[in-house]
Order: structure tokens, then sequence, then C-alpha cells
């Protein structure tokens, strides 16, 4: 006579399944785009902000749902988005945000680039501003745990900089189509300071154009940036670092806005907003 397993029985048979998939996902590399993205200052935040942890949820928002629109979204000037095809996972740890896509390089280079681009904005807005780095290369992802070459990658790079914003590592800068970026504007090259090795010539998110959408200038992002108090000698470096990124391309980003608006409206008739990922 056969006994009925007990919720002990199913529970262990469950867990031992579970484990078994969770091993077999580990074995499974795959080649994707990772983003790690720092909150500077969380160390002490509680002294100057009072809704530090909501505001940094609104930021692991913004950015989850910044990737779900341009993965699905349909937009006017487009059939379908040509990202309909990446696998993107959005996983936070205390002050870090990890994006992680499978796909083919230079579309999931593009892609993180792009949310990238309006996670930067949105956290100067709110007073927590991120710096992180974009890899290219084998990784897999359970839940919370990544691990693989590329993970190892950006983790050494992507508090190394005294700025504010994004950088390819060398392994999404030497595989990605440069050519193809910088006529899209997703990406500008630009030296920027590597803390105890010096200048690191890469690409760079741009996201001074998702700050002109919004109709913010340079004196907006001062304004947020003297909000971040005190400025001390390791954070001014780091804000001056990224007014000077911003003035160096500012005028190009004007420039490409105003044709942009004349040229889409009279193809599809669209405002600019909402015909680019905005």
């Amino acid at each position: 006579m056969t006994s009925n397993p007990t919720a002990n029985d199913n529970f262990l048979r469950w867990g031992l399944m579970e484990k078994e998939i969770f091993v077999q996902k580990e074995k499974e590399m795959n080649w994707g785009a990772i983003t790690l993205l720092d909150i500077l200052g969380w160390k002490g935040i509680w002294q100057r902000k009072h809704n530090a942890i909501r505001d940094l949820l609104k930021i692991i928002e913004i950015t989850t749902t910044r990737a779900e629109r341009i993965t699905n979204r349909e937009f006017p000037c487009l059939k379908k988005s040509r990202f309909k095809d990446l696998d993107t996972e959005i996983i936070s740890i205390s002050d870090t945000i990890a994006i992680v896509t499978y796909g083919e390089c230079n579309k999931a280079l593009e892609y993180q680039a792009t949310v990238a681009s309006r996670v930067i904005s949105e956290s100067i807005i709110h007073q927590i501003p991120v710096r992180g780095a974009t890899c290219y290369g084998e990784l897999t992802s359970v839940e919370n745990i990544m691990l693989g070459p590329a993970v190892d990658e950006v983790a050494s790079w992507y508090e190394m900089f005294d700025w504010i914003g994004v950088i390819f590592t060398p392994s999404a800068l030497l595989q990605c189509d440069n050519n193809t970026f910088f006529s899209k504007g997703v990406i500008k090259p630009h030296s920027i300071d590597i803390k105890n090795y010096g200048k690191y010539d890469t690409f760079c998110v741009n996201w001074i154009r998702n700050w002109l959408r919004k109709k913010l200038d340079k004196n907006d992002l001062i304004k947020n940036f003297l909000k971040v108090q005190p400025i001390t000698p390791a954070i001014a470096s780091k804000l001056l670092s990224t007014i000077q990124f911003y003035e160096t391309f500012e005028a190009d980003e004007i420039n490409f806005l105003e044709l942009a608006i004349q040229c889409e409206a009279d193809i599809c008739g669209e405002d600019l907003q909402r015909c680019r990922f905005d």
C-alpha cells in the first residue's frame, strides 16, 4: 500500500527541482550586455535626504518602465520596436541597479544606452545621481545573482570614474559598431578620468539629448548639483567633470533637436517626443 506524499515530501521535491533548474541556468552562459549603476553619495545620504529610499525606488521604477517601453511599445515612426527580441532583466541590490540584456552586441548595447540615458537624467533631477559602466560578453543571471566574464569586467569598472554618467568598458568599446551608434546619437566619444590610472578614451551614454527634451539646460543642471550638499572635494570633481561633458556636447545636441523636430514633423506628423524614445 503506497502512501500519499506529504507536504514536506512535495516541498523537498520542489526544492530539488528548483536547485536543478538553478544549476542548469548557471552552466548556460549567454552573450549579452550588462550595465551596473551606482548611486553616488549613498553613504550618509539619510543626513541630507529624508526620502532617499523612496527616490531610489523611483529610479528603479523609471529604469524598469523605460526598459519595457523601449522593448514593447510601437512608435508612430516604426512598425515595431527593433528591440522586441531582446531579453532584459532589471536587478536591484541596495544602491546598485543592474540592467542585463541578452542578444546581439550592437542591438543590446544600443538598447542599454537608450535606457541609461533616461535613468541618468532622472537621477540628477532626484538628486541621487548615478555613475556606471556597460560591458558586452558572456554572462548568466538567476534572480539577483549574476556571474560570468562580463559581470567581472563591468564590476571592476563601474565605480572607477569621477563623474555622473555611464561609460563603455573595453569589451563593449571594442565590439560595438561605433559608426552606427554615433549616427543615432546614443553615445559620445569622450575622455574620462579613472581613479589611480588617468584618462580613458571611450564611448559615453548621451543623456544630454534627454535632458534638453525636458526643456532643461545647463543652469538647471547646476541648480540640481547645488542641492547635493555638502560639496566635498571628492564630490566637486565628479560634478565639474559632468558639467564639462555637458558643455562639450550641448550645442551639437541643441542643433540636432531643432533639425529633428522639423524633419520628423514633416515625415510622420508627430511631435519629436512621441517619435523618439522619450
